[in-house]
């Protein structure tokens, strides 16, 4: 009778670590999922700066490029014009794309370890096409808007063999250069934009991992 008893109520105390060790985990779950919100927040607002920093810049840009059109209309200043245009117009197009891919919200069936995974995964994959098209852009269109600049201002450089190798080599070395001092500059503000978020989402995600490896 005696063991009968025992056995009741360790079986009891069993199912009552259980219930508590459930409901342990899913307060942490739902930790987590409060302090993803949190750092969604700041991530749009974040964004929300790149977005705004990005259009001063390249509306700044464009208004120079068209008083350069009005006081002397040439190759170079029509080059301008339209690098500075595309560039206006890829961004207003590429941010509101990440934007809804990196600040989708989340749906009451998406699981909070998928929906963390989606997020790092998209905001890489976005930090990765903004270093990428740094390199891509800068490789190709600088040589080409200081090669316009030569051809409208002295092109009778490219008369001469040797001053003309000097002048491509020139451009070149500048262009890597230009472009290396701009993927510094954009490493860092993506850092000082995202980093910090980034880790807070890397570090949410390994909770649940933790969490969900130890009830196996």
């Amino acid at each position: 009778m005696e063991l009968d008893n025992l056995k009741t109520i360790w079986q009891k105390h069993q199912a009552q670590a259980v219930i508590e060790q459930e409901k342990g985990e899913e307060e942490i779950r739902l930790l987590l999922q409060e302090k993803t919100k949190g750092t969604m927040k700041g991530l749009e607002m974040s964004f929300a700066k790149e977005i705004k920093y990005g259009r001063i810049v390249l509306y700044i840009a464009l208004i120079y490029t068209i008083i350069d059109l009005w006081v002397d209309l040439n190759i170079s200043s029509v080059s301008y014009f339209i690098f500075v245009l595309l560039g206006l117009v890829a961004m207003e197009v590429m941010y509101p794309y990440y934007k809804k891919k990196i600040l989708k919200i989340k749906k009451n069936d998406d699981s909070l370890k998928q929906y963390l995974q989606d997020i790092i995964s998209n905001l890489n994959n976005y930090i990765r096409l903004g270093k990428r098209l740094v390199i891509y852009l800068g490789l190709t269109t600088y040589p080409y808007l200081f090669l316009t600049i030569i051809i409208s201002d002295k092109p009778e450089i490219f008369q001469d063999f040797k001053k003309a190798i000097i002048a491509i080599t020139t451009i070149i070395v500048v262009a890597i250069l230009l472009t290396g001092l701009v993927w510094i500059i954009t490493k860092y503000l993506y850092k000082k934009f995202y980093q910090n978020h980034l880790n807070n989402l890397n570090s949410y995600l390994k909770q649940l991992e933790e969490l969900e490896s130890e009830q196996y």
